[in-house]
């Protein structure tokens, strides 16, 4: 369960609370006593289909693998508010000079400072629950309504709805990495970091895997890493644990070619290629390089690389703050908000990761509940110099 909705949970346990558990009986009031059975008005209005109990069920299921989103990038929190506003802070570090013991010291000067307004990105999605769908799927006995097959079908197309959000969370925590993110469309922007916070990028490192498997490598490969090594020290200015590299399948087949990296995996603790787990990460020259796999079909029915296949992204992996007002800590963040239209249960507290609304048919005998998910979510980097990016271009 994600930690932020654990903690929503410990603090209002009855708020997820259901009296229907899963794979049990519906039994109305006055059943066995000749009392008429329940109706699909029922089951559409049980705790089974409460927003509350919807809520839990979303959360207990299993987490989709994603590469960007198991790695510990994101320092996360929940805000009471529609935007989240960040910062930004011009700080200006200087020498100081030794002083007379009795005199004044050397006057701190403010630094520039403004606040920078970030709105959410919604993810929104929904699916309807037809009495058409239920049609043979329903089992009356004289112990009530049974509801296991409504499980799994409601299980489905959770399930379905969920990995679409995480899939679109991993597109945007690898846009993330790059300092900029797009829609779906990859056209329309979203977040530009570089303008937002007023910085330049780095540009694109050019990397020549031609000229260094002829053997006419003028600069051995060390030292790209060490270039990339010195540059993002330079940016990320805190504590960083690693440095990781996504690269794109064109730019991992040159790497591996490479004869300075065909000579690290013969050690036997990473004689991957002989094993066929080319896909594991390599560590070689400070960076841990990895293939990242993924790619989705757009709207026009063309495959789009969530990185690109001659593209690499270098990114630091920093160190959790234990208190990050005092100390940088993560440069990655992910902020979730309520929403401009939240729910009555949720205003002005912290945002969740997700939020889920059902309704059904305005009518005495409805024939479809609604199930509506949305999740709204800030991301930024607080040091998007510190991201760079990498090309094949031999």
């Amino acid at each position: 369960m994600h930690p932020l909705l654990a903690a929503a949970a410990a603090g209002s346990a009855p708020f997820f609370a259901s009296s229907l558990r899963m794979g049990t009986a519906l039994t109305p009031p006055g059943a066995g006593s000749g009392a008429p059975m329940a109706s699909v008005a029922d089951v559409f209005r049980s705790d089974f289909f409460h927003a509350n109990t919807l809520t839990w069920r979303a959360f207990s299921m299993p987490e989709i693998p994603r590469q960007a989103g198991n790695l510990d990038l994101l320092q996360e929190i929940g805000i009471p508010t529609t935007n989240a506003e960040v910062v930004r802070e011009e700080l200006d570090l200087r020498l100081i000079f030794t002083s007379d013991p009795f005199g004044e010291g050397q006057q701190v000067d403010r630094d520039v400072r403004d606040v920078i307004d970030l709105p959410p990105i919604t993810l929104k999605e929904h699916f309807h629950i037809r009495t058409a769908d239920l049609q043979n799927l329903l089992r009356i006995d004289d112990a009530g309504l049974q509801l296991e097959t409504m499980e799994t079908m409601l299980n489905e197309r959770m399930f379905k709805a969920l990995s679409q959000m995480a899939l679109a969370d991993e597109f945007h925590l690898i846009q993330l990495l790059k300092g900029k993110i797009f829609d779906a469309d990859y056209t329309t922007p979203l977040y530009d970091f570089y303008t937002t916070f007023g910085v330049a990028n780095q540009g694109v490192q050019a990397f020549d895997f031609g000229a260094a498997t002829s053997g006419i490598l003028r600069n051995p490969f060390y030292l790209y890493c060490d270039t990339i090594i010195q540059m993002m020290r330079a940016a990320a200015r805190t504590d960083i644990k690693e440095i990781r590299c996504f690269c794109g399948k064109n730019f991992w087949q040159g790497l591996i070619q490479l004869p300075e990296i065909l000579v690290t995996l013969m050690y036997p603790d990473s004689a991957r290629l002989g094993e066929r787990r080319t896909f594991r990460p390599i560590d070689y020259g400070g960076i841990i390089f990895e293939q990242y796999v993924g790619s989705v079909p757009n709207t026009k029915g063309d495959t789009i690389d969530f990185v690109a296949p001659n593209e690499a992204i270098f990114f630091p992996v920093t160190w959790a703050a234990a208190d990050p007002r005092f100390t940088p800590g993560r440069i990655f963040h992910r902020v979730f908000t309520p929403g401009k239209n939240p729910p009555a249960s949720a205003l002005n507290k912290p945002g969740l990761p997700l939020y889920i609304r059902t309704s059904t048919e305005q009518s005495s005998d409805p024939k479809w509940l609604r199930v509506d998910m949305e999740s709204h979510r800030v991301y930024f980097t607080s040091r998007p110099r510190a991201l760079i990016q990498g090309l094949r271009t031999g």
